[in-house]
């Protein structure tokens, strides 16, 4: 999978910037919003580059990226606050996970058709 299309949103307390990914701008204005929330949330709270990110089959993850420089990071602090996340919003992101599986079969089914047209043109 391409880097990329497994960023959804990424925020960074250092140039106090948030990005989401615009493949992803299908997703429910509500849903982005919570995306943007999580991720300047978190990135706050941790002193760090916050991203959220799916894996090949549509799973959730999270990365939490300090620079080198920054020793206010707690790396044992940071992992137990994305631990916490991803158990407070386990609802949430598996809704995530269904909107891409959704998006990939909508994407297969439209190659698939497509090819079907072709193969019954010829």
């Amino acid at each position: 999978m391409e880097e990329q299309k497994a960023l959804i949103g990424r925020a960074s307390i250092y140039n106090k910037i948030y990005y989401y990914n615009p493949l992803y701008s299908g997703l429910p204005p509500a849903v982005l919003a919570e995306v943007q929330e999580i991720c300047t949330h978190y990135a706050a709270k941790l002193h760090c580059i916050f991203a959220l990110k799916y894996r090949e089959n549509g799973d959730v993850y999270f990365e939490c990226l300090p620079e080198e420089w920054d020793e206010s990071f707690d790396e044992i602090g940071a992992k137990l606050d994305m631990d916490k996340l991803a158990r407070e919003r386990r609802d949430f992101f598996l809704s995530l996970k269904a909107w891409y599986r959704f998006k990939d079969s909508n994407i297969s089914l439209r190659i698939d058709e497509s090819s079907e047209a072709e193969e019954s043109q010829c």
